[in-house]
């Protein structure tokens, strides 16, 4: 039996972020003049926290009190273009699930992986032309370094199910014959916007010993489906997960390195000026638990100018102008 993860490894040699192997983009899209000379680096998205979260009946903890729209109304009416899963592995023939923490807080507006990718799916294939969707995950429970190989086969597979090849961005496709990724994205620099529309890209919040195991051991990702969050120095450095937006040093670091960088911006108890930190601090994910009407107003995120996203305010030339990103 051929693992998944070389069934991935197989397609990503005939298609990578762009070109010839890529379906048109469905008729009927937006045109957008400066699709070939801007890239995905030079966008800032809104992200949300937690996307999947519905408040448990019962619960009494601050913490857990907030319950996120699903995914597609998101997407629809917050101008959401990124979004946070925690996945949990149960076991080999069981699907992988999404939920805050095991028995505590399992209340989702999509119980499993393959569902929260198929609402994502469908609401794509609705919007031709828009703005490549990241969604960055959180190994929880079930996943060890000891069931890695199996686990992670499974997590491609998932996606696969889901998500052909031709419309996800993957560590192999942005490398391309560069040495390194690293390498890649500090010279040559991310797709264009044009080559990734109507495309989904996927990133591991994780720093660990699962981390090792992922970039088979500190190497690279060219058989993997996910970016991963790492340092400037690393091999396979692409993105940077800083959730203090104040951390200027750290995304000063990144975006001089090329690196697509997510920080997090008003919490549900965090200072709600974070939020215009955040978005000028040059991080192209804004990552909030309100996208939309906050019952303390100040705290709801809205990316300034964004039309759902729009240029980054660090990265992008001065010409670009959020229409050119995406417009409804």
């Amino acid at each position: 039996m051929v693992r998944p993860s070389l069934l991935w490894l197989a397609a990503l040699s005939l298609c990578a972020c762009g070109g010839d192997a890529d379906p048109p983009i469905a008729p009927g899209a937006p045109v957008y003049p400066k699709d070939a000379s801007l890239t995905l680096a030079d966008a800032q998205w809104k992200a949300t926290h937690n996307s999947y979260h519905v408040e448990t009946p019962g619960n009494t903890l601050p913490d857990w009190k907030y319950t996120m729209p699903p995914l597609d109304a998101q997407l629809e009416q917050d101008g959401v273009r990124s979004v946070e899963l925690d996945v949990h592995w149960v076991g080999e023939g069981e699907p992988i699930r999404v939920h805050h923490l095991d028995y505590l807080d399992e209340t989702s507006t999509c119980a499993t992986l393959v569902e929260c990718l198929t609402t994502l799916r469908r609401w794509s294939d609705a919007h031709p032309g828009h703005l490549a969707l990241y969604v960055q995950m959180e190994l929880k429970s079930g996943f060890t370094v000891k069931n890695s190989d199996v686990s992670f086969a499974a997590l491609h597979a998932e996606i696969a199910s889901v998500w052909p090849p031709s419309r996800v961005v993957t560590p192999a496709g942005v490398r391309g014959d560069a040495p390194t990724l690293r390498e890649a994205v500090a010279a040559r620099g991310w797709p264009t916007l044009g080559e990734t529309r109507q495309k989904i890209f996927f990133g591991l919040d994780e720093d660990g010993p699962l981390r090792d195991a992922y970039t088979h051991g500190g190497v690279g990702l060219d058989d993997r489906l996910c970016f991963i969050e790492s340092a400037p120095a690393d091999p396979y450095a692409a993105l940077a997960i800083v959730n203090d937006p104040r951390d200027a040093t750290a995304i000063d670091a990144a975006l001089s390195a090329g690196m697509l960088v997510r920080v997090f911006g008003t919490s549900l108890d965090g200072p709600p000026a974070d939020n215009d930190v955040a978005a000028a601090s040059g991080a192209h994910f804004v990552s909030t638990d309100y996208p939309a009407d906050a019952p303390d107003p100040t705290r709801t995120l809205r990316l300034p100018g964004g039309a759902p996203a729009r240029c980054n305010p660090r990265t992008a030339p001065a010409d670009c102008t959020a229409a050119d990103i995406e417009h409804r």
